[in-house]
């Protein structure tokens, strides 16, 4: 199941509520973040995808575990924090949701992503699949 699909199942709405309610966003909100977000996400998960690096799993979203998972494969796709940083200024301008909410929120998609992406998200290790159709198509 890739990202797209995960966040249009129940399982997705409920992980939207989840993931809004840790950063102070309605679901449909943190689906405009997400949007935003989600080429730079893209681009560097498939990077790693090909290098084999994405931490493995995908920890309930919402939780301190989704958001340090988040926080591991940030550093593997984005490489810093002053990354980030850049990453979330520019979907703040995009968006007008606040950078502060959306440097929150960066880890928790992150974490999804790469749960999405590794073995649950029906590519093989090392393979990109429609990774960049998985979060570009994340407002359909």
């Amino acid at each position: 199941m890739d990202l797209t699909a995960i966040l249009g199942s129940q399982m997705g709405q409920a992980a939207l509520q989840q993931v809004g309610a840790r950063v102070g966003l309605p679901p449909e909100m943190v689906r405009v973040a997400a949007q935003a977000l989600a080429p730079a996400l893209a681009g560097g998960l498939a990077r790693a995808g090909t290098a084999g690096t994405l931490p493995g799993g995908m920890p309930q979203p919402g939780t301190d575990d989704a958001h340090a998972h988040g926080n591991d494969v940030l550093g593997q796709v984005l490489g810093s924090k002053d990354a980030s940083r850049s990453v979330a200024a520019d979907a703040a301008q995009q968006t007008g949701i606040d950078v502060g909410t959306l440097k929150q929120l960066l880890p928790q998609l992150a974490s999804m992503a790469a749960g999405a992406a590794g073995g649950q998200g029906g590519m093989g290790p090392g393979g990109l699949g429609g990774l960049g159709s998985v979060l570009g198509g994340l407002g359909r």
